[in-house]
């Protein structure tokens, strides 16, 4: 049995947005999470 997670709330301002849309798809320099295997990002998928 297959099952999503759907999560929403406010957005507030487009900088807010471009923040979350940075940390969603991984495109920020530095995570302070030291397990994150970067060689791997590109087998994410949305």
């Amino acid at each position: 049995m297959s099952y999503s997670i759907l999560r929403v709330t406010r957005v507030k301002g487009s900088s807010n947005t471009k923040g979350i849309q940075r940390h969603n798809q991984r495109e920020n320099e530095n995570y302070n999470n030291k397990d994150i295997n970067h060689s791997e990002t590109d087998r994410n998928y949305d």
